[in-house]
């Protein structure tokens, strides 16, 4: 493994900073809000039971409890886990980022990329506890506020924290190159 790749794997195996232990906090109180939310609720939930709904938050497709949330507990921690395990476990090389890694910005791309992973956990874990509050209230007969408004203010904000993080990347990367002479992008 070159040595700027190995100084990148060094630093996402390091322990966890505050603010990486503050998000997965976040993140885990998001899973654990969408179990407690079916789990309130679990004696109302009507057999079948809307899981899907079209852009309007209107059902269209329905289905026993126990095997819908099975499933999307199922998902979730998969999800959790997935992004827990991602950052150790990818090669360096096998990261989009979009400015060279070199021996000196290594470290600091690295922390970057282990921030970001945990900023998209902590947005999948809540988007999923809200979307589970959702589906809960739809059973229970109550409006739910999915649409187009929910659609684009979620797609904005992923945006936008794509936005961010790629000016991170490239400010970071630039940072690192000046550094080092290097003018290569």
């Amino acid at each position: 493994m070159e040595p700027r790749f190995r100084r990148f794997q060094e630093e996402l195996a390091r322990p966890l900073t505050r603010w990486e232990v503050g998000l997965e906090v976040v993140a885990l109180a998001g899973l654990v809000a969408t179990m407690a939310v079916v789990a309130v609720h679990w004696k109302d939930l009507p057999n079948p039971m809307p899981f899907h709904f079209d852009r309007q938050g209107r059902p269209d497709a329905y289905g026993s409890p126990g095997i819908v949330w099975f499933f999307y507990f199922l998902v979730q921690i998969a999800i959790y886990g997935g992004l827990t395990a991602l950052p150790s476990r990818v090669r360096p090389d096998a990261w989009t980022i979009r400015v060279r890694v070199t021996e000196e910005n290594a470290p600091r791309m690295a922390r970057v990329t282990r921030f970001t992973v945990r900023i998209i956990k902590v947005y999948c874990m809540w988007a999923m506890a809200f979307l589970a509050w959702s589906i809960v209230g739809a059973a229970l007969g109550r409006p739910i506020p999915v649409g187009d408004e929910l659609a684009i203010a979620t797609a904005a904000l992923v945006i936008l924290l794509t936005f961010v993080d790629s000016i991170d990347h490239w400010i970071t990367g630039r940072r690192g190159q000046r550094q080092c002479g290097d003018t290569a992008g």
